[in-house]
């Protein structure tokens, strides 16, 4: 019995021999794992967020299934040939591999990641491009903030108050104001004037909300990320 998926490669995991195990993110179940063996095939299509169809061997009881059939759905033209949009685009990869854990059905997710990822692709260079994606990921991870008003923004309760609330999980007054900058520019379409200091600024406000509340740390790739931002 073989079953099918529509994937977003995650995280490629190299085995002894002549393998891996993917990480994916289904479109049918969410996160699965795969082992797929190597090929000349199959090296041009583990690349970061490469968009796939799997055939696999459909066994409930593995956490692993045999993968049959690997190819790409829809093929990128241009992210992993750019070094800006490349290196985003990994910077990117580390955190969904860091926030999806969930192994059910999420279509709604599933699709902004692919219509997101198309779009960045077939399009000329957008430098606020990662920070639009996880303003707008907060929507459907469940933590989307309401900064329309107030001063002082509440990582905690992800709402903007007049005054600082009663802890230390709180943005300043400059960081809410450019906080909220990202939030219209997302979601209710405003003007939105970045430029490097405030990318780097927005980057860290976004990296601080989803540790707090999903506990990510460590990212390898913001360094990298940070110097193309220079």
């Amino acid at each position: 019995m073989f079953a099918s998926y529509t994937g977003v490669i995650i995280r490629k995991v190299p085995q002894t021999g002549n393998g891996f195990i993917l990480k994916v993110y289904t479109k049918e179940e969410g996160i699965k794992s795969f082992y797929v063996r190597k090929t000349k095939q199959t090296k041009a299509t583990l690349m970061p967020l490469a968009l796939v169809s799997i055939t696999a061997y459909n066994n409930k009881k593995k956490p692993v299934l045999n993968s049959k059939e690997l190819s790409l759905s829809i093929p990128f033209n241009s992210i992993y040939s750019d070094i800006t949009k490349s290196n985003i685009v990994l910077f990117i990869n580390e955190l969904l591999d860091k926030l999806l854990v969930e192994e059910e059905s999420n279509e709604a997710l599933f699709d902004f990641i692919v219509s997101s990822l198309l779009s960045f692709d077939r399009n000329e260079l957008d430098l606020d491009f990662h920070l639009a994606f996880l303003m707008n990921l907060s929507y459907y991870l469940g933590i989307k903030p309401d900064i329309r008003v107030g001063a002082f923004f509440d990582i905690e309760n992800g709402v903007a108050k007049n005054t600082p609330p009663q802890h230390v999980n709180y943005f300043n007054e400059e960081e809410t104001y450019v906080f909220r900058e990202l939030y219209l520019y997302v979601f209710e379409e405003k003007e939105f004037k970045g430029n490097n200091t405030k990318r780097k600024k927005l980057i860290e406000l976004l990296i601080q909300y989803y540790n707090y509340h999903f506990g990510i740390k460590n990212i390898k790739s913001l360094p990298v990320l940070n110097i193309i931002f220079n």
